[in-house]
């Protein structure tokens, strides 16, 4: 295994964001700082310090294959390597698509041509030794490139890193490998189609009667469903027969022969028309080709017409996107014995000789008509009547008029030029010749007719609908508003009911209009000034229609408008409904950017507001119960605010004055009545003052020492009952010497009394007696 040196991603990445994260990886979004082009990063933990040699093997040979062999099925690989720390990582481009969970329940068509593509995209694998080990419906996405849908694997990488991805060990684990991806496959086609799949016993898949319908054989779907889910079955299908066969249970078997036409003349060939479903959009079920003959002109008077001496060439019409592709090709070969022509011309020749053919016919067709008439004019049988003497003037004759032509003649005609618009894609053109048919001459024609017309009522309807969603879908992709309402206003009701009940044209028109009218109301609110709805309406245009830009710059001017008032209003102090102007931008654009920062400022100003309010309630309280001292220190509490500076000073400097008035002699501090500075040997002592003051005296500190002692140290001087104070001198503290002692008492404003002072302290003394002991 070849050496790769472990690195930190983030020295060649700058990670963004965390998309995905479980115990087995975490994938990033990231962007390449050279390109600033944005990329996936899957970082996958070690597992057992045991398997992580071979772990690191596997991972390196699925990133082999996943560069050579992955195609367009897998997002493109930029990098991997390991990290410092043994984990494994991958970088690859960054896919944007429709996660495979999201279309549960869409057309069965749709699910079953993404089933087919990540069945082939796991074959791919396959063929090189590597199996996916993680197929889920949230590891593949449904992606456009080109306008066709196609599926993108994600999830690669993990299995290999962590257990068995590489199937190279033996034959049968290769084989157990690929049978668990088609059984994830089986298992996800199961959930996108809502089949239900017994528990119990070997796997019985039912597929509800909507599905079923749309299914030219779902007997043949449900078998290889359960085929593919048998976790012991003999013989499973591999990746290509499980594909073949879904597809199969879609189209079908191969078409039925075409109805053979009547007799005609060797030198006159019919044509059949082939009509193959054209490039589907996802979700539009497509039934199998079938051929519908058009009526050969078999009059004899045609027989001398020169005729092709080679098929009439393909008219493959790709360039038409509203209708089916169709071929022309003739059903009878040349009559033995006919020289080869020259090669087929080109598909624009033919038109051209096919159309010359069809103007050709039915000029001779008029002629031969007017012919036949004159010759019946001529052999009609003449009365005889008795000779005459003399003969009157004959009545000049008038000849009989060309008989009109059958309601069926026209009928077979208008078919006849629906099926050539088809034909070239022209659905308007197809359109009205069907219409020119009345509802009491379709019911005159022929049984073959009828059904003719039947089939091609349903292929001009089918290619309006596959028109119209693409139409819509186009606009809603492309946020053009305008060409979404002309694809909506063209659309007759009646032509739209007689649509067949396709699940997502439905769920499309029905986005369009919603689309359509959120719009026009957002143009309304616009108008009125009302910037709360405009950010609204615009919100909900865009999770309809996400690249409509003049929703997005309707949002943000609704948004900033909105954020300005809100500024307004809280620097007023409104701070209710400036909140409330941004609450309504957050509910329907919670994630713009800035818009939580405002939020929590505005928030923290209301509260600083309502907190600067209480205080200065309890200032006058303090003020009119003759205690400023208290609001002084309540105004010392709040933060500096330019808004309310002035209001503070005014409080503290009335507070300041009454206090001065309240309190201008210092405290008086003296020994409390009757009070002995004397101590028993061996006992503790306590020193009592009384400390008065004219307002209110605002701390007090007794200091002592041991006679000839170091520094004072202060002891705790507690207040008693009015004014006196008391400290405890322990015997610890003494140690039957002589205590000195003095006492400081300070009021509100600043004043301080003594009793005693550092330099000249009162004294405890021990008590001796008449011994002197």
């Amino acid at each position: 295994m070849p050496r790769i040196a472990p690195r930190e991603i983030t020295e060649s990445f700058r990670l963004e964001r965390v998309l995905k994260s479980s115990r087995s990886a975490i994938v990033f979004r990231a962007a390449d700082p050279t390109t600033g082009a944005a990329v996936a990063i899957k970082l996958i933990p070690p597992g057992s310090p045991a398997t992580l040699a071979l772990g690191q093997e596997r991972f390196l040979a699925t990133m082999a294959v996943l560069a050579s062999a992955g195609g367009e099925a897998f997002p493109k690989l930029l990098d991997h390597g390991f990290t410092p720390d043994g984990s494994a990582f991958m970088v690859t481009e960054f896919v944007d698509g429709e996660r495979l969970d999201a279309l549960i329940g869409a057309a069965p068509a749709r699910i079953i041509g993404l089933a087919g593509e990540i069945a082939v995209a796991l074959g791919s694998l396959a063929r090189a030794g590597v199996a996916h080990g993680n197929l889920t419906l949230d590891n593949v996405l449904a992606r456009r490139r080109g306008g066709v849908e196609h599926v993108c694997l994600l999830g690669l990488g993990s299995a290999a890193f962590h257990g068995a991805s590489v199937a190279a060990a033996t034959p049968g684990a290769a084989a157990a490998e690929q049978r668990a991806d088609l059984a994830a496959l089986a298992a996800a086609c199961c959930t996108l189609l809502r089949a239900e799949v017994s528990v119990t016993g070997p796997p019985k898949v039912t597929l509800p009667a909507v599905v079923a319908q749309r299914l030219q054989n779902p007997a043949l779907l449900a078998a290889a469903l359960e085929q593919a889910l048998h976790p012991e079955a003999a013989q499973p299908p591999s990746l290509d027969e499980f594909r073949r066969a879904v597809s199969l249970a879609l189209a079908g078997g191969p078409p039925n022969p075409a109805p053979q036409p009547p007799p005609v003349p060797a030198a006159v060939e019919p044509l059949a028309t082939t009509v193959a479903p054209a490039a589907t959009d996802p979700g539009e079920d497509t039934a199998p080709a079938h051929v519908v003959p058009l009526m050969p002109m078999a009059s004899p008077e045609l027989a001398s017409l020169p005729q092709p001496s080679a098929p009439t060439p393909a008219i493959d019409d790709e360039t038409t996107k509203a209708g089916p592709r169709v071929q022309l090709r003739p059903t009878v070969e040349p009559a033995a014995g006919r020289a080869a022509g020259p090669p087929p011309p080109g598909p624009a020749a033919a038109s051209r000789s096919r159309r010359r053919r069809i103007y050709l016919a039915g000029g001779v067709a008029v002629f031969v008509m007017a012919a036949l008439a004159l010759a019946v004019w001529l052999a009609r049988p003449r009365p005889a009547g008795p000779a005459r003497v003399a003969s009157a003037t004959p009545v000049p004759h008038r000849p009989t008029p060309a008989p009109a032509a059958t309601p069926a003649a026209s009928a077979q005609a208008h078919l006849q030029r629906a099926e050539a618009a088809i034909a070239l894609g022209d659905l308007t053109a197809a359109g009205a010749e069907l219409d020119a048919i009345a509802p009491d001459e379709a019911a005159g024609l022929a049984p073959e007719l009828q059904r003719r017309f039947r089939e091609l009522r349903a292929s001009y309807l089918a290619g309006r609908q596959r028109a119209v969603t693409r139409a819509m879908r186009d606009a809603i992709a492309a946020g053009d508003m305008a060409a979404l309402g002309r694809a909506v206003r063209a659309l007759p009701r009646a032509e739209e009911a007689a649509f067949p009940r396709d699940r997502d044209f439905l769920a499309t028109i029905a986005d369009a209009r919603r689309a359509l009218e959120v719009h026009a109301a957002l143009l309304q609110a616009e108008r009125r000034g009302a910037q709360t709805d405009v950010l609204q309406d615009a919100s909900v245009l865009l999770g309809l229609v996400p690249r409509c830009a003049p929703a997005a710059q309707s949002r943000e001017r609704a948004a900033a408008a909105l954020e300005q008032e809100a500024g307004k209003l809280a620097a007023g102090g409104d701070y209710d409904r400036a909140l409330a102007r941004l609450g309504s931008v957050r509910e329907s654009w919670p994630n713009r950017p800035g818009l939580a920062e405002r939020i929590a400022a505005v928030t923290a100003e209301r509260a600083a507001e309502q907190r600067f309010a209480e205080v200065m309630a309890r200032v006058e309280q303090s003020e009119r119960a003759g205690k400023p001292e208290d609001g002084l220190a309540l105004l010392a509490s709040l933060s500096a605010d330019p808004r309310t500076a002035a209001r503070v000073q005014e409080a503290r400097a009335r507070l300041q004055a009454q206090l001065a008035k309240l309190d201008a002699a210092p405290p008086t501090v003296r020994l409390a009545d009757k009070e002995k500075l004397q101590y028993k040997k061996g006992t503790g002592a306590t020193i009592t003052v009384r400390i008065d003051d004219d307002h209110r005296v605002a701390s007090a500190h007794l200091f002592a020492r041991v006679e000839g002692g170091g520094e004072f140290v202060e002891l705790p001087l507690h207040r008693g009952s009015g004014d006196l104070w008391a400290a405890e001198i322990s015997p610890e503290f003494h140690n039957n010497h002589t205590v000195e002692f003095y006492v400081t008492a300070s009021d509100y404003s600043g004043h301080v009394g003594q009793l005693g002072r550092r330099d000249d302290p009162l004294k405890l003394k021990r008590k001796r007696n008449w011994l002197g002991f």
